[in-house]
């Protein structure tokens, strides 16, 4: 049976213990000015080196949430919005799979040209983005770089950052009505290619999953479904669309446990009616969630039906799930994001610039390939 992963699971052991930590300052248990243990003393409680508590307490740092004293320790700092020179804020909603690609490549990029890198969780939570963004225009820092949660009917915080006319580059999605600079995959022909893949494999009846614990209109949800329909058409196949979304945020996690159940049953009732052979998930976690419940239902991946996701996460291969996935490069993303925020510190001018990062198929072992077909190249017809 295949365990359900969380965003808990894809963070690195200093990552885990720093959450841990901010949790405890966020408790009240660390009052602002109070004093952490010691590093031996936390390296004590949790098991670890003293190279992976430092890791620990320096993430806390460039948070703003500690500061370090040479031979004193580590306090909890006080409210402050003074930020050193020569730095850059990456707002993320989330570490989950992509976080530490990201910000190595970011942090890669900015590093060569002395700008330190600057992270900041919003949690998934669009005020508390809206609050970070405001925070930071109010400070002086360079740039900002946002994997924003915001989207056609929520753009306060992007807005913000146009109006205060500080550098800044979102990465991951963009919002179409506004004209920003941004670096993201290109998500159109990552839905485009793998359905035509799919179909090369001999399947007809795809189903398109979309299931987001984000506000559903962001670009890369939207562009990977208009890539997956095109591609149908273009086949003269019949797209089927199945979406599901908890409220936004969810309250808890038994509105996303009952929402997801709701996509469950929409996908058997489409595997009874369509005669589905394959499903496209919006990305691998869905996929993985969708390949668990199909499972403990008593299907087969993928001799019942083919799946396939959207990111190509490392960590799958790592405990043995090798799911046929659309690569997306996320440190070339971040290294380019960093260089395009540099761009636009040097020169306040510079013209809005977008770019898409190429991406890939992995073949994987979740797909059956039906009976042999030739499909036309000029016609996109199937013979």
């Amino acid at each position: 049976m295949l365990r359900e992963l969380d965003d808990w699971d894809f963070l690195p052991i200093y990552a885990k213990i720093a959450e841990m930590l901010r949790n405890e300052i966020k408790s009240g248990k660390f009052k602002p000015g109070a004093k952490l243990p010691t590093e031996e003393e936390l390296c004590r409680l949790y098991n670890v080196s003293r190279g992976t508590i430092q890791k620990a307490l320096n993430l806390l740092v460039s948070e703003g949430i500690i500061s370090r004293r040479r031979g004193m320790g580590s306090f909890v700092r006080e409210n402050s919005i003074k930020i050193s020179n020569k730095s850059i804020g990456l707002i993320l909603p989330y570490m989950k799979y992509m976080g530490s690609d990201l910000l190595l490549g970011i942090e890669n990029a900015v590093r060569k040209q002395g700008y330190h890198l600057l992270f900041f969780s919003s949690d998934a939570d669009v005020e508390l983005e809206i609050y970070i963004i405001n925070r930071l225009v109010s400070s002086d820092i360079d740039g900002i770089i946002l994997y924003t949660l915001q989207g056609d009917y929520e753009d306060r915080g992007v807005k913000t950052l146009l109006n205060s006319r500080k550098p800044f580059v979102l990465i991951d999605r963009y919002l179409p009505h506004l004209d920003t600079s941004w670096v993201v995959s290109d998500n159109y022909n990552g839905g485009y290619e793998m359905t035509e893949y799919l179909i090369r494999q001999g399947h007809r009846k795809i189903g398109f999953v979309i299931y987001s614990e984000e506000y559903y209109e962001v670009t890369s949800v939207k562009d990977r479904k208009l890539g997956y329909l095109n591609a149908m058409e273009r086949y003269e196949l019949s797209p089927i669309v199945i979406e599901s979304y908890p409220p936004m945020p969810p309250k808890n996690k038994v509105e996303i446990k009952e929402s997801f159940s709701d996509l469950i049953d929409k996908i058997l009732e489409k595997i009874k009616e369509e005669n589905l052979t394959a499903l496209f998930g919006i990305n691998d976690m869905t996929s993985l969630r969708i390949m668990r419940a199909l499972t403990d239902l008593g299907y087969k991946i993928p001799d019942d039906i083919s799946i396939v996701g959207f990111d190509s996460l490392k960590i799958f291969k790592d405990i043995g799930i090798h799911l046929t996935s659309v690569y997306q490069d996320f440190f070339k993303m971040g290294f380019e994001a960093g260089r395009l925020i540099l761009e636009k510190i040097n020169n306040p001018n510079l013209a809005d610039k977008r770019i898409s990062i190429p991406i890939e198929i992995k073949e994987g072992e979740t797909v059956k390939p039906l009976r042999k077909e030739v499909v036309s190249e000029k016609v996109g017809k199937i013979i």
